[in-house]
């Protein structure tokens, strides 16, 4: 599958090897899906690790047509439906594949005598296979959140009710873990706070960025103007992460700047929807945006390392304090310049501190995104666009991340590192 949320796990099972630690992964067949990377299938097919598959009863197994054109439907359709699926299926719409995951996973744990169970969420199902298993086998387990679970801000509760049931779900399955490992801090207090009955054993993990990802980038697809700012978006818009306050604030910009247009070029790659296009030619920007569609992860980290910047967006409400997007980590490891559409007071705002290479503004206030926006390209014009600091960056690799894991996992099995 494409799409940020993969590379955590994939990277995980990349470099757990170099720390004597051999993954066995249990994984569904494919079914329907926004995207797919082959590259990344080439990087898990080098990777020393077993990989085993089961039959899956989803909706993205039976029903792939229907799932597929899902995709294209507008964004408040899409959100609409997730939120009815919600009403039918708990913890999530992967349900179908707990059980034949089960019967799978008992099976290889007496054939290749494994060690200990890593279950990733989402989608929450996997950690419920995990809670399962255990039960059997009395294995350690590690839960990996790369979302919250009851409070996610993805998921949207037909009525009270279900989120009850949801309390009591993610209860009673992370009540069979040894360990959870989340984010950043901001998580680990939220599960504490709601879960902790002085047994909840918790540990930040971050996201991070693979340097050999940047070393073996290959050749860029991005359309470089040297003549010009080059802005990059990486990934797909999804919920209340939209471009629209960004691209309201170019459209102030060239108003406030004359000529800006013809220094200033907008890259997007994973995909501008119907709407995003509608807006585009509203604000009359067509001759500035260049769109490549879902691209490989290969080709993608290519074009961070050719463009001048980038930008991404978490428009999740002032509330929300936790890092939601694993593309931060990778512009974090492209060295790049960042303009952050994020609230203040959160974990995003701590990392791009001590990134240093960064401008900030609130995602719902375009007018100080403008100013952050022209802030931006004063300093391109003025070639002094900030240097990122890229010691503090190192502890995002991916290999030490690995490592951390690896060792947690020798602490729950009694083993010595090595």
């Amino acid at each position: 599958m494409g799409g940020s949320g993969v590379q955590r796990p994939l990277k995980f099972i990349k470099y757990l090897p170099r720390f004597n630690w051999h993954p066995v992964v249990l994984a569904p067949k494919p079914g329907a899906y926004h995207s797919f990377d082959e590259s990344l299938m080439v990087e898990l097919n080098n990777c020393d690790a077993t990989i085993e598959r089961v039959d899956a009863e989803t909706p993205f197994h039976n029903w792939g047509g229907i799932m597929s054109m899902m995709s294209k439907l507008p964004s408040n359709m899409q959100r609409w439906l997730r939120r009815m699926s919600y009403g039918l299926m708990l913890p999530d719409n992967k349900k179908g594949w707990i059980e034949p995951a089960v019967e799978k996973g008992r099976h290889l744990i007496e054939e290749k005598n494994i060690d200990l169970i890593f279950s990733t969420a989402p989608p929450y199902s996997n950690h419920c296979i995990a809670a399962r298993l255990k039960q059997d086998t009395d294995l350690p387990v590690v839960m990996d959140f790369r979302d919250e679970w009851l409070e996610s801000q993805l998921i949207e509760y037909p009525t009270r009710w279900h989120k009850r049931r949801m309390a009591r779900l993610e209860r009673e399955t992370v009540r069979a873990s040894d360990t959870i490992t989340v984010l950043d801090r901001y998580m680990k207090d939220r599960f504490e706070s709601r879960l902790n009955n002085g047994q909840l054993d918790c540990k930040v993990v971050p996201h991070g960025f693979d340097p050999e990802d940047f070393e073996q980038a290959g050749t860029p697809s991005l359309q470089y103007d040297p003549d010009r700012l080059n802005l990059l978006y990486s990934g797909i818009f999804i919920h209340h992460n939209q471009p629209d306050s960004f691209l309201k604030a170019v459209k102030r910009a060239i108003q406030k700047k004359p000529g800006l247009e013809g220094e200033l070029r907008l890259h997007f790659q994973g995909g501008l929807a119907k709407e995003h296009y509608q807006l585009i030619a509203r604000l009359e920007l067509n001759d500035l945006v260049k769109d490549y569609g879902y691209l490989t992860h290969k080709q993608a980290v290519a074009n961070l390392c050719r463009t001048d910047a980038v930008w991404f967006i978490s428009n999740f409400g002032p509330g929300h304090k936790q890092v939601k997007s694993g593309k931060l980590f990778e512009y974090i490891g492209s060295g790049k310049p960042i303009l952050g559409l994020i609230y203040d007071g959160g974990e995003e705002e701590r990392l791009l501190n001590r990134y240093k290479a960064s401008y900030r503004a609130r995602p719902d206030d375009v007018g100080k995104v403008t100013d952050a926006l022209l802030a931006m390209y004063k300093d391109w014009k003025n070639e002094s666009l900030p240097q990122a600091d890229r010691r503090w960056s190192e502890q995002f690799d991916r290999v030490q991340l690995a490592e951390q894991l690896a060792d947690l996992f020798n602490k729950l099995n009694h083993r010595e590192a090595g």
